[in-house]
């Protein structure tokens, strides 16, 4: 789940599981949950007791996946504070294919602690948080209409396809299909096989789920934030 954690403790006495927290993650990660790096350290997410969970991440770390930062269900009296320097991503939604549209981006960082208790949580974020790109939409495909010598037209081979919709910029809605520069008015009206996909939704940079976060940005924030 996670490549280097290193755990600092302020005194000996100041120690999971009753006591308080101090991570660094040092390295990069995928899908990070808070929760359960705190547990491999000797966490005991049970008790009821008011503690505070210190994370630090460090410059230059990349945690990536479809959610790069996610809390887990810490318990309602646990505050968690957070030092961003690294990077921070969502998962890019996939192309388009056949007609289709593209996928939506994943958000980067997910809160799921539990409602109520006492913690109150804060962010400061030094770096960057992006939202997943969305995904370009599918390309559009025509055959062509020639003439049946009648008067009227058949569809026939070969078919013309277009170019997939480019993805999104971080956290930004990916681009619409085209049809082939080649297919005329009458090709897309009469002999279309599937019409171009529209690009997926950007995903979001942060979901606080909610809860009461002050959150202080220093660096980059792409994507929307929602409470």
């Amino acid at each position: 789940m996670f490549n280097t954690i290193l755990f600092m403790a302020s005194s000996s006495a100041d120690v999971p599981p009753n006591n308080n927290l101090e991570i660094t993650v040092a390295g990069n990660t995928t899908n990070f949950v808070v929760l359960a790096a705190a547990q491999a350290l000797g966490f005991d997410n049970a008790l009821t007791t008011d503690r505070t969970i210190t994370l630090t991440i460090n410059a230059g770390v990349q945690m990536t996946g479809t959610n790069g930062f996610q809390t887990g269900a810490l318990q309602q009296n646990t505050t968690l504070a957070v030092i961003n320097n690294g990077t921070i991503s969502g998962g890019d939604g996939a192309t388009g294919s056949s007609g289709g549209n593209g996928g939506a981006g994943s958000t980067a960082v997910v809160y799921s602690t539990v409602t109520g208790g006492s913690a109150t949580h804060s962010w400061i974020n030094n770096s960057t948080i992006n939202g997943g790109r969305g995904g370009g939409g599918s390309a559009g495909r025509t055959t062509t209409e020639v003439s049946d010598g009648d008067g009227g037209s058949n569809c026939e081979l070969p078919t013309k396809t277009g170019t997939a919709g480019a993805a999104g910029g971080f956290g930004g809605t990916g681009g619409t299909g085209s049809f082939s520069g080649g297919s005329n008015a009458n090709d897309i009206a009469d002999c279309t096989v599937f019409t171009p996909g529209t690009g997926g939704a950007g995903g979001a940079a942060i979901q606080w789920q909610g809860r009461t976060v002050s959150f202080t940005n220093n660096g980059s924030v792409s994507g929307s934030i929602i409470a």
